[in-house]
Formats: C-alpha cells, sequence, structure tokens
C-alpha cells in the first residue's frame, strides 16, 4: 500500500471515529437529537469500517476482505436507514432538504448498501452466476 494510501484511509478512519464520537456527545447533551445522533453514529462508525477493511486488505484472502466489507456496507445502508427514519418522523431533522428527498436518498442507500452488503457476504465477492453451473 503506498505512502498516501495508508495516510488517506488513517485519515478516513480517525475522522469517522471523531463523528463517532460527537455523535455520542450529541446524544448525551441533547436528548431530543437521539435518533439523529444514533443515525449519525451508524453512518459514521460505518465510514471507518470501510476505512480499516480497506487498509487491512494485503493482510487478508480476497474472500475474508470482501465478507468484511459486505458486513461494513450492510451497516453503512442501516445508517442510511435509520437517517430516513428520522427524516421520516421529523421533517425538520434535516434543514438543508426536503423530506420527501431525503427518505428517498435514505431508502435507495438502504437498498444499495444493504442488499449489497448481503451480497457480498453471501458470495464472498464471487461472481453471481444465473442460469446453468458449470
Amino acid at each position: 500500500m503506498a505512502v498516501m494510501e495508508r495516510r488517506t484511509t488513517g485519515m478516513v478512519i480517525i475522522g469517522g471515529l471523531i463523528f463517532v464520537v460527537l455523535a455520542g456527545f450529541l446524544a448525551v447533551v441533547q436528548p431530543d437529537a437521539r435518533p439523529l445522533a444514533l443515525s449519525a453514529a451508524l453512518f459514521f462508525g460505518a465510514v471507518a469500517a470501510i476505512a480499516a477493511v480497506e487498509r487491512g486488505r494485503h493482510r487478508i484472502s480476497p474472500t475474508t476482505n470482501a465478507r468484511l466489507m459486505g458486513a461494513a456496507s450492510v451497516l453503512f445502508g442501516v445508517g442510511f436507514g435509520a437517517m430516513g427514519v428520522v427524516a421520516w418522523r421529523d421533517p425538520y431533522a434535516f434543514d438543508r432538504a426536503p423530506q420527501a428527498v431525503i427518505v428517498a436518498v435514505a431508502v435507495l442507500g438502504l437498498v444499495f448498501f444493504g442488499v449489497g452488503g448481503v451480497l457480498l457476504i453471501v458470495t464472498g465477492g464471487r461472481p453471481l452466476r444465473w442460469g446453468r453451473r458449470r
């Protein structure tokens, strides 16, 4: 792994963990924001997990790497789903975009990362073969 890749993944891991800690702090200080803090912690925890798997990919087998990336991807999808639930229940939780846009993006993220992560876990990174087996 090149020095820049190690530095970049290290910074992404640190940044993701900082946001997880900030989400925990927000949950303690502002009890009304606990659902949003939980969804942010899931989302940024998944970011840190994906960077950690990417950083250590040379030390493990490709199948194990794909399954770990799939598990982190499922966590990412759950974070998206949690953000969708927060936006659905509170239309003012995200001030920068309409509620429908946030929910739609959250559902797309949940389906893409959640289902894709499960497929990675099941297949171990090998392509799916539809039809006859050879």
